[in-house]
C-alpha cells in the first residue's frame, strides 16, 4: 500500500506541475480561458493567476510523506472545481477550450473531459484518505522516518518531476520556435517564387512605372550635414550624373542593422556607377559609431524626420531612386527585401544607359502597387490573445468569417501618427467590403489604453511586442492579411499600401486569386 500511494502521489504531482507550468508558460492563453468559463471580468486576472499557482502548490504537498494527504485534498478540490465549471457550461451549451495543459494541449469541453477529472479525483481522494498517518502508519509519513529505498523512490519521483518541468519547457520554446521557423520558410519560398522584381520589356518613357503619385516628380532639393558637417544638396548629388539611391536609416533602428552591412557593400562596389546616399536621424555621435561599425560612406544627418516627410517615407528602413534629371525615378522600397529589388533595379537603369538595352520594369503586382509583390504566406493565422484597451481578452478566432487587416501599431511611432487622421476619415466611413481593422498597439499599457479611445477599431494592448514576431512582422506601421477563413495571406509595410486595402482601392489578394 505504502508504495501505491507514492506512485499515486508522484503521478498527481506531474499532472499538476504540467498543468501549471503551461498555463504560466500561456498567460494570455490562461486568461482567455478563465474568461471564456464564465468567470467575471473583474476577477479574471486574479484567478488567471491564482489557478497555476495552486496547482504547483498542491504538486509540492503531493511529495512529503507526512503532508501529501493536505495536497490529495488540495488536488480534489481544484479537480472538483473543474468538473463543477465544465458541466454548467455544457449544460449551458458553452463549448470552450479547457486549456488544461495550456499550449501543449487544449481541447473543447465535453464528457470525456469530465471522465478524466473523475478519475483523477478518484486518485486524490485515495491519497487524501490513504496517506493520511493515523489512518495507515505505514505509509510514506515523513522524509525523515523513510527507509533508504523510500528514499531512492522520493528522489526519483523528485527528478522526474524536474525532468517533466524541463521537458515541458523544451517542448514550448521547440513549439514556438517551429513555429516561427515555418512562418519564415514560407516567407523566404514565397520570394523566390515570385523571384522578387521580373523584368517586362517597354517603352523607354514607362521605365518605371508611376503608380506612386510620387513618381516623376522633381525630387526635394535636400541640404543636410554629412558626419564632418559638411553640408551636402540633392543637386550636389545630381551633378555626378549617376543615379542616386537614397536609403532612409536610423542608428536605433534594429532592422536597419540588416541593411547596413548591405549598403556598405554596393558604396564599396558600385560606386562608380550610381551614388548611394544613406539619409539618418538620431544623434551624430551614433550615427559616427554605426559608420566606423559597417564601414559606411557618404551619410547624411536629418534633424527630425523632414527628408523622410518630404519623401514619403512610411517607416525605416526605405529607400528610394532619384533619377539623374533631378525626378523621383521609383516608389518607395520598404524592408530589407525591397531594397535590396530596388537597388537591382537601379543597376539595371545603369545598364539601360550603359548598353542601350531597354530597362526592365517594377512588374504589376497582383495588389495593384508597383513595389516588390506581397509574400504569398498562406498559413494558419497564429495564435492571438491580447487584452483591449478595456481589459477583456480578445482571440482573433473571434473575427472568422471576416477579412481582417491586423494593423501592428506604435504609440510613440512616428509614421503611425501620420497615419492618425486617415484612419479616423476611414473608420468614420468605411467602403462596403472594406476589411475589419484590428490594430495591436505597442508601449506603455497607459499610453495605448489612452490612444485606443481615439479609434472605433479594436486596438489590442500588446506593450512587449509578443505577437509581431509570430507573424515574423519586426516593426509598425506593417499589417498581417488575414481571409475569413483565418488563413494568414500576406503581409504589407507602409501607409500607401495599409490605406489602399483598407479604402479598397488596393484589391484584397486572396480575392484576385480566386477570381
Amino acid at each position: 500500500m505504502p508504495v501505491l500511494v507514492l506512485i499515486v502521489r508522484l503521478l498527481l504531482a506531474g499532472v499538476f506541475v504540467l498543468s501549471a507550468t503551461t498555463k504560466l508558460f500561456d498567460r494570455l492563453g490562461t486568461r482567455q480561458a478563465v474568461a471564456d468559463f464564465g468567470v467575471p471580468e473583474a476577477l479574471v486576472e486574479g484567478v488567471a493567476f491564482a489557478l497555476p499557482v495552486a496547482e504547483l502548490l498542491v504538486a509540492v504537498l503531493l511529495i512529503p510523506g507526512s503532508i501529501a494527504w493536505v495536497g490529495g485534498i488540495g488536488a480534489a478540490i481544484i479537480l472538483v472545481a473543474f468538473c463543477v465549471a465544465i458541466s454548467v457550461n455544457l449544460v449551458r451549451g458553452n463549448i470552450v477550450d479547457c486549456h488544461c495543459f495550456g499550449q501543449v494541449h487544449s481541447e473543447p469541453i465535453s464528457t470525456r473531459v469530465l471522465v478524466r477529472n473523475a478519475v483523477l479525483i478518484v486518485a486524490a481522494a485515495f491519497v487524501a484518505i490513504a496517506g493520511r498517518p493515523n489512518r495507515d502508519p505505514s505509509a510514506f509519513q515523513s522524509l525523515g522516518l523513510t527507509s533508504s529505498f523510500r528514499w531512492e523512490a522520493a528522489g526519483m519521483g523528485l527528478l522526474m518531476l524536474a525532468l517533466l518541468g524541463t521537458l515541458t519547457w523544451l517542448v514550448l520554446r521547440m513549439s514556438a520556435d517551429n513555429k516561427q521557423l515555418f512562418i519564415r520558410m514560407k516567407l523566404l519560398e514565397a520570394d523566390i517564387r515570385s523571384g522578387g522584381v521580373t523584368a517586362r520589356a517597354g517603352d523607354e518613357e514607362d521605365a518605371v512605372e508611376d503608380e506612386d503619385p510620387n513618381v516623376g516628380k522633381p525630387a526635394s532639393w535636400l541640404e543636410l550635414p554629412n558626419l564632418t558637417g559638411q553640408k551636402i544638396t540633392l543637386a550636389d548629388l545630381a551633378a555626378r550624373g549617376k543615379p542616386i539611391l537614397m536609403v532612409f536609416v536610423h542608428p536605433s533602428c534594429a532592422t536597419c542593422s540588416v541593411v547596413l552591412p548591405m549598403v556598405a557593400r554596393w558604396q564599396q562596389e558600385y560606386s562608380s556607377r550610381l551614388t548611394i546616399s544613406i539619409i539618418s536621424g538620431g544623434k551624430l555621435r551614433a550615427n559616427v559609431e554605426k559608420a566606423e561599425e559597417y564601414g559606411l560612406q557618404e551619410v547624411l544627418v536629418q534633424k527630425r524626420h523632414e527628408i523622410e516627410q518630404a519623401y514619403s517615407i512610411p517607416r525605416v528602413p526605405s529607400a528610394v531612386m532619384v533619377l539623374p534629371d533631378g525626378r523621383i525615378g521609383s516608389p518607395v522600397a520598404t524592408g530589407p527585401d525591397d531594397i535590396r529589388a530596388l537597388f537591382d533595379i537601379v543597376l539595371d537603369l545603369v545598364h539601360e544607359q550603359m548598353t542601350g538595352a531597354p530597362t526592365p520594369h517594377v512588374h504589376d503586382n497582383p495588389n495593384g502597387h508597383s513595389q516588390v509583390a506581397w509574400p504569398d504566406i498562406s498559413i494558419p493565422a497564429p495564435t492571438v490573445r491580447l487584452p483591449d484597451a478595456t481589459g477583456r481578452i480578445v482571440d482573433l478566432k473571434e473575427f472568422r468569417g471576416q477579412r481582417v487587416m491586423l494593423l501592428f501599431w506604435g504609440t510613440n511611432c512616428y509614421h503611425c501618427d501620420q497615419m492618425h487622421l486617415d484612419i479616423k476619415e476611414w473608420e468614420a466611413d468605411p467602403p462596403e467590403g472594406a476589411p475589419t481593422l484590428v490594430m495591436v498597439a505597442v508601449g506603455p499599457e497607459e499610453e495605448v489604453r489612452a490612444s485606443a479611445r481615439e479609434y472605433r477599431s479594436t486596438m489590442l494592448v500588446d506593450p512587449e511586442f509578443e505577437v509581431g514576431p509570430t507573424f515574423n512582422i519586426s516593426g509598425a506601421p506593417l499589417a498581417a492579411l488575414i481571409d475569413e477563413d483565418g488563413t494568414y495571406v500576406t503581409r504589407i509595410a507602409g501607409a500607401y499600401d495599409i490605406l489602399g486595402v483598407l479604402r479598397n482601392e488596393i484589391p484584397w489578394p486572396s480575392a484576385l486569386t480566386r477570381s
